[in-house]
């Protein structure tokens, strides 16, 4: 699986006209024309504190940010995660393959614009790769406590230089390209020091998260920092999981707040048509979609 752009949108929808209410519940459900049902719930008043891996290198401005769990993916399919070398390196000469990847978390940024990469790496692979860095005699710098590396890597036939540097304690190796690539590593290296605060402590991420049942157990997680396929909303997050031996895709837009939301409803609907499950949750709308597990290299894709 190559590294590719990350700045993509996901144009799926969801469903709600108001028919008749029944009341057989303490919660309100609206049937829709295809007799799937929205359900009303609240968010408490206090919620878990959240974090998780995605936390750890998610500059708080970050304008989107996406987590895949390599390990979980290929539990479930091994052909799943495309391609066998992920990052190549003419100086160093060294790779990171496919394979040696447990976790990626992708950042992309606005100011400065630049995409980081996180790979959680196996303990031999990142033992192998630290080595080589650390014996390279290349151009260094230090960002804290960590060492910044300018490396030259080949992508699409080209040769192009960024920065790179890898952090012992959780075995991640980030990396990043292009004129801009210091000051975005750096971002992302403030963050797992605790310089900076992450995007994941935002309210809205919070309150999102709480919908989607945290940061946890998911096969992939992602966070669009901006008004997403459903441009009335402030943030989008989507998720992707196992259930049941099928694949539910999670979409949870967080609204400015629930009054707004609830004048949405319909809207979301039209966006999120093909979901078989909707949740208002005050100012958060969710829509599950289901999908077989055939369909995962596909599914991966949309968290980024």
């Amino acid at each position: 699986m190559k590294r590719r752009s990350r700045a993509r949108t996901v144009r799926l929808s969801f469903a709600l006209t108001f028919g008749s209410m029944l009341l057989i519940f303490v919660i309100a459900i609206t049937l829709l024309p295809g007799g799937v049902a929205i359900v009303t719930k609240h968010i408490p008043a206090t919620i878990p504190a959240y974090d998780g891996l995605i936390s750890r290198y998610a500059p708080y401005d970050a304008l989107q940010v996406s987590f895949n769990n390599f390990t979980a993916i290929r539990g479930i399919n091994q052909s799943a995660l495309l391609g066998q070398t992920y990052l190549t390196f003419t100086n160093p000469r060294t790779n990171i393959t496919v394979a040696s990847i447990e976790s990626r978390t992708t950042v992309v940024l606005s100011k400065p614009n630049a995409t980081v990469d996180v790979v959680i790496l196996s303990p031999g692979a990142f033992a192998s790769a630290f080595s080589v860095f650390n014996q390279s005699g290349l151009q260094s710098t230090r960002v804290g406590m960590n060492v910044l590396y300018f490396a030259s890597e080949l992508s699409f036939g080209k040769t192009i230089t960024g920065w790179v540097s890898m952090l012992s304690g959780s075995r991640a190796f980030v990396s990043s390209t292009g004129d801009t690539s210091q000051g975005a590593v750096s971002m992302v290296l403030d963050v797992y020091d605790g310089s900076q605060s992450s995007l994941i402590s935002k309210t809205e991420v919070q309150r999102s998260l709480y919908v989607l049942n945290g940061t946890d157990n998911h096969l992939g997680i992602g966070i669009q920092n901006y008004a997403g396929t459903v441009t009335s909303g402030k943030i989008t997050l989507i998720t992707i999981d196992e259930v049941s031996n099928s694949l539910a895709i999670n979409y949870a837009v967080k609204f400015s707040n629930s009054t707004f939301a609830s004048s949405q409803i319909g809207y979301f609907e039209r966006v999120y048509i093909i979901a078989g499950k909707f949740v208002s949750y005050d100012d958060v709308l969710l829509a599950r979609e289901t999908q077989p597990l055939s369909a995962l290299t596909k599914a991966i894709v949309l968290v980024g």
